[in-house]
Order: C-alpha cells, then structure tokens, then sequence
C-alpha cells in the first residue's frame, strides 16, 4: 500500500495554486480603479492558495494605489500581478489613449509587499512637493521576497525637487526591474530616474533612462546594471553612487557614467555614444535602424532565463541591444508590413 502511494505522488504533480483575475475598467469591469481593486481583494493569499491578477484597461486612473503588507500574505507561487492587456498597454511610447495611473500625490503607486509583479504600466505622479515619486518600493515584512517590474513606462514630475521616477527605501527585499523607461525627472538638482537611500538588492536590466536631470543616485545597497542606456540625461549618476559587481554593458550619450564599480570589471561599459531614436522629441525611444550605439551591444540573457523579449514584446536576439528596446520593435515591425501592403 505505501509503495502505491509513493507512486500516486509521484505521478501525480503538485496542484497549481488557482488564477484569481480581476479587471479594472470605467465601466463593465469588476473595478473602476486599481486602488479599488487592491482595497477589494486584500487578503491572505497563501491560505486561499491562489494567485491574483488585475488586469487594467484603457483609461487615466487618477487614484493613487498602495499594497500595505498588513493586507497580504503572499509567496513565490501565490502572487499579486498588476498587469495591462497587449491591446491596453503602450507600445513603448507615454500614451494617454492606454492605461495610465497619473496621480496628483505621491507616490502613485508604492508596493509595500514582497512578491509582486508590475507589468505594462504607465505610472506618473504629478505632485510638486520634495521627494515625489512615481514607483515607490518599500515598507515590506522583511521575508526576503522577490518583486518584478517590467516593461512599463514610469514618468518623473519635471516640477518636483527631488521628485524621482523610482524611489526604495526597503532593505530586505529583491527586486527586478527590466525593459522599462525612466523618464522625464529633469527640472530639479537632485531629481532622479532611480534613487535608493538604503540597502537591498536590486537588478536593473535593459532599461532606458531618458531626459531626467540624474539618472541614478545609490546611496546602499546591492544595484546591479547591466544592458541599460542613458540617454539626455543631465547626469548618468550622482558622484556618490557605488554599483554592485556584475554591473557592465550600460551606454550613454554623456562624457562620463560617473558611477563606480565595486572591483571595477565594468569593461563594457561605453561613455560618449550617440544614439538614434525613432523620434525622441516626441518621447519615442525606440532604436532607429541607423543607430550604431546601442544596437547589438549589450550582453545576451543577462537575467539567466528571467525574459527573452523587449517592451514591445519582440525578441531579442544574438547579441542583445541595449536598453529598453530591441530593434526592430513589434509596433515598428507591424506598422512596416501595413505600409507595404498599400497599394
């Protein structure tokens, strides 16, 4: 009888936790915001043994949403994901016809709970105030767990001193943070596309860091870099910034990255490029088939599995391009194949 057991088990694999989704939409959906939403379905999701997805669609969600870790229980396989459909998300470029949570205070959003995953967003906090943040992470019970933030748009208030695009004060926590842009932080001394005031460990992958006034200030911690482009950027770091070994293959258009390297071995790192965008006058960084700066530059799979595609959801291929987009993306790629059909 136990060997029949035994074999039961064996053949018979664990039970997936359940897939719980809920939408956010202005009408029809199950919520009008994704402040709602996370209010509405707080609770212990380990002992329901079930995953919750938010799905949120085309609209300006102006209500700031915050996930308190007092409200959740959650583990590697029962997770919180926010996400956007493909057809209600951004094409890499800030778009006010897709989902956007643009907020009048600060932050816009914070995740204050370890296992979570952000996908597709736009996030904009406008407020004015000192120390304005769009993407805040901290506040966490101190369990180790992981976070993802992934192909989203998160937009810096050009009116705030000190206002920052992402912003940590966690310690305990790792966080992912990949095919994103950072962007548009850039009217005051000290307004960051990141800035971290304590320790942690946090893994910036094929990110775009555009048109902020710094693009990173590490005050602790462990920040790892690799395949990230910086681009008008009044800075590419604050002089005190001190990034993790494994940090390499980063670009910019500046004279100097400014940051260092624990033990240095950042030999790919390249100072003084040029790059060429699709249209960034009109926040379109997307790489240009003449660009020679980025394109094929950085390294292949530098999360070891973590994801095999840009923003737009193209993949990459070869030697990886560097930052948030691999050319050629699927918008451009789609958008070439409709004019070729023209007559």
């Amino acid at each position: 009888m136990k060997q029949l057991i035994l074999l039961l088990i064996l053949t018979f694999p664990a039970w997936a936790a359940t897939n719980r989704t809920v939408t956010v939409k202005t009408s029809g959906g199950d919520y009008t915001t994704l402040a709602a939403a996370i209010a509405g379905e707080k609770g212990n999701l380990v002992s329901a043994d079930r995953q919750l997805t938010i799905e949120c669609y085309a609209m300006e969600d102006t209500t700031a949403a915050a996930i308190a870790n007092a409200d959740w229980t959650t583990d590697a396989t029962r997770f919180i994901l926010i996400t956007v459909p493909t057809v209600e998300r951004h094409e890499g470029i800030w778009s006010t016809s897709k989902y956007r949570l643009v907020v009048s205070t600060s932050p816009a959003l914070k995740i204050g709970n370890e296992y979570v995953h952000v996908e597709g967003l736009q996030i904009r906090s406008t407020a004015t105030g000192n120390n304005a943040a769009s993407l805040y992470l901290g506040g966490y019970n101190g369990t180790g767990g992981v976070i993802h933030v992934r192909n989203s748009i998160i937009r810096g208030n050009s009116d705030s001193y000190l206002g920052s695009c992402f912003t940590t004060y966690q310690t305990t926590t790792t966080a992912y943070l990949y095919n994103n842009l950072f962007f548009g932080a850039d009217k005051w001394n000290g307004a960051y596309g990141a800035y971290a005031g304590t320790t942690g460990s946090y893994y910036f992958y094929n990110n775009t860091f555009a048109a902020n006034h710094t693009g990173l200030r590490v005050g602790g911690g462990t920040w790892v870099f690799v395949n990230n482009l910086f681009t008008g950027n009044g800075a590419n770091s604050h002089a005190d910034t001190v990034l993790a070994a494994g940090t390499d293959y980063n670009r910019t258009s500046n004279a100097a990255l400014v940051y260092a390297v624990t033990g240095a071995g950042n030999t790919h790192d390249a100072v003084s490029q040029t790059f060429t965008f699709v249209d960034a006058g009109a926040l379109n960084w997307h790489l240009a088939v003449a660009d020679s700066g980025a394109k094929d530059l950085g390294v292949s799979d530098p999360g070891s599995g973590l994801y095999s595609t840009d923003v737009d959801g193209q993949t990459r291929s070869g030697s990886w391009d560097v930052g948030f987009d691999e050319y050629p993306s699927a918008t451009r790629r789609r958008n070439a194949v409709v004019a070729w059909r023209r007559p």
